[in-house]
Order: C-alpha cells, then structure tokens, then sequence
C-alpha cells in the first residue's frame, strides 16, 4: 500500500493488493483500495479483475454484477466468455465460481 502511496499510477502494487487481500481474507480492504483505483483508472482491466474476484468473495453481489460487466467490456469480450476466464481459473474456490457466474446470468 505504500507503493500505491508513492506512485498512484503504479499497477503492480493494485495487483499486490489485489492478491495480498483476496488471499489473506481481507477483501473489504481489498476492495476499498481498488475501487479509489477504479475511479482513477477506469481502463485498467486488471483493477477490475481483481475486483471482480473480491466482490465475489466478500458477497456484493450488485457491485459484482456491474464489474463484471465493466472488466468484460475492456478485455473486449462478451460477460459470457469473461465469465469463463474466471470459472476457469484453479485458484479461485468453487463458491467463488459460482458467484462470478450467477453474476453474468448463469
């Protein structure tokens, strides 16, 4: 966070954040960071994926539905096959999953 403190354009500390909050179950911190991230940075995809993971974890289902919809529009894919990337993904636990994937309508 420190990182994100001294450079505000610094993607690889979102990334960390990202990972470091999602991993260590601290996904509301998570998703405080990246949202001010989101705000400044509405086209970075990896902001969004990350927040999609965190949204998913932490039950905010509305706001899960409007990232997913957000990150697949920059990956330039339908929410369908942005949906898959991450049903695809071993990392993420099957409830986890089963979020992201009741957020694109499945």
């Amino acid at each position: 966070m420190a990182a994100v403190g001294a450079d505000r354009q610094c993607i690889p500390a979102y990334t960390l954040i990202g990972e470091l909050t999602f991993n260590g179950g601290m996904a509301d911190v998570g998703i405080e960071w990246l949202e001010g991230a989101a705000g400044e940075k509405p086209n970075e995809a990896v902001i969004f994926e990350w927040l999609v993971r965190l949204y998913a974890a932490g039950g905010r289902q509305d706001e899960l539905n409007q990232c997913l919809e957000r990150y697949s529009t920059l990956r330039g894919l339908p929410v369908s096959e942005a949906t898959l990337l991450f049903a695809r993904d071993p990392s993420l636990t099957q409830d986890i999953r089963a979020r992201i994937a009741t957020a694109a309508g499945y």
